[in-house]
């Protein structure tokens, strides 16, 4: 999160220097940053936002290609961390930067109420002869939202299927600054970041940092090679006579208390440690949040089975969940050697990547929210009785007031109906998906939530609007609404992937034996949702393959089951369909004063078709 001016002051102290033969520690999130915004950069002929963000796939794509450039160069990456777990010292940050996401998000809506423009052609990418590096910021005008909400995700996704990279990647119980800064302060090398906080921390003796907008090409004796600034901690705590026992934390907690002072009054002060002394407390505090964290350097063959299972299933958790799996204090304590378990919230919390949705709608997340409320539900299967979670506060789209939005989940006795009931909710889309091979099913499962949620709640589908307003919108328009539903999309798909991901740990590292059989066929059907960066959740022009779901079967139409599992469609008799007339006249007469009220069981929507 940065100190703010350090780098400033620190900037000419710093050495300029070849990457040729240096071993090379990533910030995993700061280079997932990075690599968006470099992408952004080449859209020289977006107009706006929408116009400039890249695709995930090129996200992938871009992230290895800038490794590979690295490599190329000479450098040998060791190691790449990524945040699995954040303290809780740092909840208020979150809370105050997702109030700020959606001010940002608010402000662009009120500013285009009626939607932008989209083209395709200002899509184009343009290139420099220096890409990937010799960074450009991105205009003002393309980042005026917050990120993609799947960022991180598809960038670990792009690691983990290279061959070159998959084996360097580490999801850590902790921020990644401070397990880069334990490599380096054991091993020794470089930390590529974005964040000027790696520099407070102890890198040991041959520790140094280099951020990821200073990497640049540059011809060197006639050969093309990568230079970049190196600032070299030891050397600049040598330099200006700071005090080694505190080194550049003394200088950094100085600025802390006396944002606007000097450099030269900030540096004296900071080598007599006299604000330190003075400030005892506070001081401990600060340098508390830059604490080594023990690193992970062994070959597992001393680990135990039942750990090596459930360090190799947490590896394959996205960042976000596996925040959730560590708030449960008997995973926290397997997975999180060295964390201070005391440092935990009573609430349990889970951020979640904000959606770029219309302010004017009920959140994009709301869909899908049952969907999640099972996956929560399903570690307390794997975690002794007394870790046992029941509420759990989601943090989306709010204002800096609010808490969050707290969700009961069910109980272990509740999960085998809960897990029956999307079981049966998937198994109805794909009879309604029956002679319709084009349409994607995971879109179609996005669609059918919303038009079942919406019935419900006596609204008109959002998707069903889309479709019906598709032939009259003006072309090159990006509506809010077409915004919304890509959001709905989003929403869906991430469920299922957060279902899909605690489902598959809990088969990981539970007995199978104890698990629920519903369960166990959930998680075979999950399988089919795909990777991120293979899906078309950013496929915005995905609406009109949805056509044929707005038409419902003819009521004289039945589709049955044959005897190989397949399903047909058979039209019925006239003296059958007169039947189904009169039934379906009496059940609207018998249910009519239900109609639009919502169930209190979450799940049962699941059951709709």
């Amino acid at each position: 999160m940065g100190i703010p001016h350090l780098i400033t002051y620190l900037r000419p102290f710093a050495t300029r220097e070849s990457l040729k033969d240096k071993e090379i520690v990533i910030d995993g999130p700061g280079l997932a940053y990075h690599i968006y915004h470099l992408c952004q950069s080449t859209r020289v002929s977006a107009g706006n936002y929408f116009e400039a963000v890249p695709s995930y796939k090129e996200l992938g794509e871009t992230v290895l290609e800038w490794l590979d450039g690295l490599e190329k160069g000479g450098s040998t990456v060791k190691r790449i961390y990524f945040d699995g777990y954040l303290p809780a010292s740092k909840f208020d940050v979150r809370l105050e930067r997702l109030g700020g996401n959606t001010k940002q998000l608010h402000d662009y809506y009120n500013q285009y109420p009626d939607g932008l423009r989209y083209q395709s052609s200002s899509t184009a990418r343009q290139k420099p002869s220096s890409f990937p590096f010799g960074f450009v910021y991105p205009r003002n005008s393309y980042t005026k939202l917050p990120a993609l909400p799947f960022l991180v995700v598809a960038c670990i996704e792009a690691l983990l299927g290279s061959n070159s990279y998959r084996d360097i990647v580490e999801m850590v119980p902790g921020e990644a600054d401070a397990f880069c800064a334990s490599y380096l302060s054991k091993h020794g090398g470089i930390v590529l970041t974005g964040d000027s906080d790696l520099l407070v921390h102890d890198l040991g003796a041959n520790g140094s940092v280099t951020f990821f907008k200073d990497v640049e090409v540059a011809l060197e004796n006639g050969r093309t090679s990568l230079l970049s600034q190196i600032y070299h901690a030891a050397r600049i705590v040598e330099r200006l006579d700071l005090p080694q026992t505190d080194g550049i934390r003394a200088l950094a907690f100085e600025m802390i208390l006396d944002s606007h002072g000097s450099f030269r009054k900030l540096l004296a002060q900071a080598k007599i440690s006299n604000v330190i002394r003075q400030h005892q407390p506070a001081y401990e505090s600060f340098v508390k949040e830059y604490l080594p964290m023990k690193i992970n350097d062994s070959d597992n063959t001393s680990v135990a089975e039942g750990l090596l299972t459930l360090r190799m299933a947490f590896q394959h958790l996205d960042t976000r969940i596996c925040e959730y799996i560590l708030q449960f204090p008997y995973l926290m304590s397997k997975l999180g050697e060295g964390q201070d378990i005391s440092d935990s919230k009573e609430t349990t919390d889970i951020f979640l990547p904000f959606l770029i949705d219309s302010p004017a709608k009920t959140n994009a997340w709301e869909m899908s929210t049952s969907i999640r409320q099972l996956a929560y539900a399903c570690v307390n299967l794997v975690v002794p009785a007394a870790d046992h979670k029941y509420t759990v506060f989601e943090h989306r789209r709010q204002l800096k007031t609010s808490r969050g939005r707290e969700w009961e989940v069910p109980s272990p006795a509740d999960l085998p109906e809960a897990c029956g009931n999307i079981i049966t909710f998937l198994e109805n889309v794909q009879h309604n998906l029956l002679n319709r091979p084009s349409i994607n099913f995971w879109l179609a499962v996005a669609f059918t939530q919303d038009v079942d949620i919406s019935s419900t709640l006596g609204k008109t589908a959002l998707s069903k609007q889309l479709l019906s307003s598709s032939l009259s919108r003006k072309k090159n328009q990006m509506s809010w609404d077409r915004i919304h539903w890509t959001a709905q999309i989003h929403g869906s798909y991430y469920s299922f992937r957060i279902l899909k991901q605690i489902i598959g740990f809990v088969v990981a590292v539970g007995d199978r034996a104890t698990l629920p059989e519903t369960l166990l066929r959930l998680h075979g059907l999950l399988q089919s949702l795909p990777n991120l960066l293979v899906s078309q959740v950013d496929d915005i022009g995905n609406i009109e393959e949805l056509r044929p779901l707005a038409t419902k079967p003819s009521p004289d139409e039945l589709i049955t089951e044959n005897d190989q599992g397949s399903f047909t469609k058979q039209k019925v008799s006239s003296k059958q369909s007169k039947k189904n007339k009169k039934k379906r006249k009496r059940e609207q007469t018998k249910g009519g004063e239900k109609e639009g009220v919502r169930s209190n069981n979450p799940f049962d929507l699941l059951t709709m078709t």
